[in-house]
């Protein structure tokens, strides 16, 4: 070989060496910023208006830490406990509502139809079917029998139009008072 090529191998020899050098080196100093800086482990206490991140402190003692924890168990607790008080009242607004809603519509809706009363739900449920296969919203309530009924009505004129329709299809009904 000549010198020139010896040297052109060497050179790229140490140039090989540097870079490997550099590389470990970067590697040793990126592991260590990286452990020195990691980052602080970010803890979330849900309240009822938000969510704010609270970090926790580094403890200066184990005996210290104890204490500290069993507080901020506390605090879940205390936390978890407010928001399901808070799903409860939601809860209790809504079945509150859907009852005004349903006292409003008995005071409001007077009258209904009913196609049927029976012993056993088993045939109240077949009339049933039977109303449903001909496009005809009924449903069941259930008193000293199993009653099938059609629609809500207003007006006691209203009511016997519908009975009227009813009674074109072939179905025998009545117009009763809703209580």
């Amino acid at each position: 070989m000549k010198e020139s090529e010896q040297l052109l191998v060497m050179s790229k020899k140490l140039f090989f060496l540097i870079s490997s050098i550099i590389f470990f080196v970067a590697l040793g100093i990126g592991y260590t910023i990286g452990y020195v800086t990691k980052p602080v482990k970010e803890v979330h206490i849900k309240t009822v208006d938000n969510d704010k991140p609270v970090l926790p402190a580094e403890p200066k003692a184990q005996q210290e830490s104890l204490p500290q924890q069993k507080q901020e168990v506390q605090i879940v607790q205390e936390v978890e406990a407010k928001e399901e008080k808070s799903k409860e009242i939601e809860q209790i607004h809504k079945n509150l509502y859907e009852k005004s809603i349903m006292l409003k519509r008995k005071q409001i809706l007077k009258y209904t139809l009913q196609v049927g009363a029976f012993d056993k739900k088993i045939n109240a449920d077949r009339l049933l079917d039977k109303l449903r296969g001909d496009k005809i919203k009924a449903y069941i309530v259930k008193e000293d029998y199993y009653k099938v009924r059609v629609g809500y009505y207003r007006s006691f004129k209203e009511a016997i139009k519908a009975s009227e329709r009813l009674k074109s299809l072939g179905i025998e009904n009545f117009v009763k008072k809703i209580k």
